[in-house]
Parts: C-alpha cells; sequence; structure tokens
C-alpha cells in the first residue's frame, strides 16, 4: 500500500461517540471502526470503560474520530446518580471533541429489547443536547447480527440484507464498516455536525485551559496527527518513503512548537532519529541503478533491518503517545466541575418508549460481528 501524507484532521472527519448499556457491543464496535484494539471491551457484567477514551484514524479520504463513553445505566446506582454519571460522561466528550459531532451510535445486543432504560439514555441525551438530536443525530446499532442470522436460519426465516458469511473475510467487512460510514455521511450531508451552546463553551474553556497550562497541553491536532502517522508507518509497505519522511518533517515542525516547557524533548528525539533512519533508507533504496543491480541482496538486507529499526522507534514512539492521551484526558478531567451544562430540564422522567426508524437499513456489519443499522430515532412515549 502507497503511504500517504497525513491528512489534515481537522478536514473530511467524521466524529463519531459510542453510547450504550454495558456488554452491549459498543466498545467493540469501536475498535471495528478504527481496525484496531483500543478500547477494553466487556465481558457484559461489568463495563470494560472506565473513562471516556477516544481514538482517530484514517480510512479513505476521511479522518474518523471515535468517542467511547462508559457504559450506561450502572445498576449499582440509582437513577438520580446514572443521570449525574451520563451528564459527566457527555461534559467530557464535549471536551474531547468541542467542535461537535457528526453521529452519537447507540448500540443494543441482539437479542436484548429496547428498554425503558434504553429509553431513559435516549431521553438523557435529549436534555443534555437537543429534543431532535436523536431524529437528526442518532444512529442505533444492534450489535450481534451472527446470533440473529442463526436464529432466523432455525426458524427457516431469511434475512436478505443479513446473509452474508465469513465474518471474518477482511473484503466483506471492510464493505459494511463502508455501509455504516455511508449513514453516517448521510447523516452529516442531511443535517451537518451537531454542536450547540455547551459545545462552544467547551471550547472556550480549552481554549482558555491551554492558555493558563503555558504548554503543559498538547495542540490536539498534533496528537492526531502523530495517530494517523504511526498508523501510517505500521501500514505502509515502506515504498514510499519520501512521503513517510515528509509527514515525519511535519510532525517535528507541529511538536517542536507545542515543546515549550520541554516536556516533550523524548518524543521529539525519536521522531528525529526515526526520520534519518528513514531518510538514509531511502538513499540506500534509491541508490544508482546499477549500483542497485550489484548490490541487489545488500540492499534488500540493508533495507529489512532499518524496517525492523523503524518499527522499534515506532513501538517507542507510540509508548510516549499513549502516555501524552493520558495526560491530555486528566487535564480535560481536571476542568469538568467548571463546565456547566445549560439544560432545560434537569430531572428524569420514567417512560416507556418505542423506536420508529425513519430509515432502517439493514447492515450486515460483521465486525461486531454484524449490525443492523437504524438511522434516525423517533422516540414517542406512552403515558
Amino acid at each position: 500500500m502507497a503511504a500517504k501524507c497525513i491528512e489534515n484532521p481537522r478536514s473530511k472527519r467524521l466524529n463519531i461517540a459510542l453510547i450504550g448499556k454495558t456488554g452491549a457491543g459498543k466498545s467493540l464496535t469501536g475498535n471495528s471502526i478504527l481496525n484496531k484494539d483500543v478500547f477494553d471491551v466487556s465481558d457484559g457484567t461489568d463495563s470494560a470503560t472506565s473513562e471516556t477514551n477516544w481514538e482517530v484514524r484514517q480510512y479513505g479520504d476521511q479522518v474518523i474520530k471515535v468517542v467511547d463513553l462508559p457504559g450506561a445505566k450502572d445498576t449499582r446506582v440509582d437513577k438520580k446518580q446514572d443521570f449525574e454519571i451520563l451528564v459527566t460522561r457527555m461534559k467530557e466528550a464535549m471536551l474531547i471533541i468541542p467542535e461537535g459531532y457528526h453521529a452519537f451510535l447507540y448500540t443494543i445486543k441482539y437479542p436484548s429489547r429496547f428498554t425503558e432504560e434504553d429509553a431513559e439514555v435516549l431521553e438523557t441525551l435529549k436534555k443534555i443536547l437537543k429534543p431532535d438530536v436523536t431524529q437528526k443525530h442518532c444512529i442505533l446499532l444492534m450489535t450481534g447480527g451472527d446470533d440473529f442470522r442463526f436464529d432466523n436460519k432455525k426458524k427457516g426465516k431469511t434475512f436478505e440484507d443479513l446473509r452474508a458469511k465469513g465474518t471474518e473475510d477482511k473484503t466483506i467487512q471492510q464493505a459494511q464498516l463502508d455501509r455504516l460510514l455511508a449513514e453516517v455521511n448521510n447523516l452529516q450531508k442531511a443535517n451537518g455536525v451537531y454542536t450547540d451552546e455547551n459545545f462552544e463553551n467547551a471550547k472556550a474553556l480549552r481554549e482558555r485551559q491551554k492558555s493558563e497550562a503555558k504548554g503543559a497541553v498538547i495542540d490536539e491536532i498534533a496528537l492526531e496527527e502523530l495517530r494517523l502517522f504511526l498508523d501510517q508507518m505500521l501500514n505502509s509497505d515502506h515504498n514510499d518513503l519520501s512521503k513517510i519522511s515528509s509527514s515525519c518533517a511535519q510532525l517535528i515542525i507541529r511538536f517542536g512548537k507545542s515543546n515549550k516547557n520541554g516536556k516533550i524533548n523524548g518524543l521529539l528525539g525519536k521522531l528525529t532519529t526515526l526520520k534519518q533512519l528513514i531518510d538514509d533508507t531511502y538513499r540506500v533504496v534509491h541508490d544508482t541503478p546499477e549500483e542497485r543491480d550489484k548490490r541487489a541482496k545488500f540492499i534488500k538486507m540493508k533495507v529489512d533491518g532499518a524496517i525492523i529499526k523503524m518499527r522499534d522507534h515506532v513501538e517507542a514512539i507510540e509508548e510516549i503517545y499513549r502516555d501524552l492521551k493520558k495526560r491530555q484526558t486528566s487535564l480535560a478531567g481536571g476542568i469538568i466541575a467548571s463546565f456547566g451544562l445549560c439544560m432545560a430540564q434537569l430531572h428524569m422522567v420514567a417512560t416507556t418508549a418505542a423506536i420508529v426508524p425513519e430509515v432502517v437499513v439493514l447492515a450486515p456489519l460483521a465486525l461486531v460481528p454484524s449490525l443492523i443499522v437504524m438511522v434516525g430515532l423517533v422516540i414517542k412515549y406512552s403515558k
């Protein structure tokens, strides 16, 4: 696969938030979208996600940022506490992406029904955000499509859009992921990015924090670019070393500007060493044709050795990246208390609800292992 220069993480992007009860396949869905194990996966009893986390990836010409919120509806707390916890999680989500979200994905695991608890979570979302958020910016993902397919096969029924087999087939997985992202893109085109005054307040709060921190807060764009570069290094066949070198140079400049207090000297040193190694390897590969023909075996051996060294450097940078992310999350958590939300209602109303999707797209997203995608959630309440 040919290498690409890092895309600007603020262009051609999709911001996605994952919401759902514990064990509903939320974190596993996120890992599948990102194509790597980032979020801890629950066994279905206790939530494996203890804090709000995020990750970013390049997919085609888009940059996808996924935010994984801890499982909603903790049975160990009462409704008031549960409401307050979800409010805090949404604050965290706003601070992570103050620009707003293109879609909120709510997960339910087959064969579970859409319960009163699910309705309460979405009702809380409407209280925190806007009443039409579920209709314009939500997608319901029913995970466990393989079980659905098996159950209906036993009953002699078919579900044409859920016939895809071989869920480990990467081609099928990619096609199914394309379908889900197409729905997110459709929401984006129809309704734009979701934002409101709370997101504007979150943005102002983050900017003030950066100003007061005097270099202690790493620029989010720089962190995202670092993640994309690491993926580029790990997934590339290294045939386009000049572009990889260019991406590395961009990062060195970006982090150099952020290194006002010297706290990321280690990262800059690793990136500089890696760039030198990339450039040295490029010179070996692009020797004169005559020399390359004569020394083919030697060059291959040297390049293979250089690639191993590159991967070692990438792993070291990966550790630094994870540490920077934790530091960033911790700093964001420190301003949660000063972040007051503007909400019309601050009390929970127990309701029963039914979901009537405006559009139903049966997407056999084998990633989790399969998903039914329902777009545009309209909640109807019975008294």
